[in-house]
């Protein structure tokens, strides 16, 4: 059996190899973790004029490096 880190590990692997299954898991495993995040981040103001899941989509595929 393996662990959640490991399944992670492969889940980056495979969207790294343009596997669009393992991508949509990732996203909807970290996705709105990352969201909140960003928000935080953000700010009112900032939060007014961009949509934080734009943002989201963007950090995870630069940092799967897609």
């Amino acid at each position: 059996m393996c662990n959640f880190g490991q399944k992670t590990q492969e889940l980056v692997i495979l969207a790294k190899e343009g596997d669009d299954s393992a991508l949509e898991q990732l996203c909807r495993v970290y996705g709105e973790r990352v969201r909140r995040i960003i928000r935080l981040r953000m700010g009112g103001e900032l939060r007014s004029k961009l949509d934080s899941m734009d943002l989201v989509q963007d950090a995870l595929l630069s940092a799967l490096g897609v």
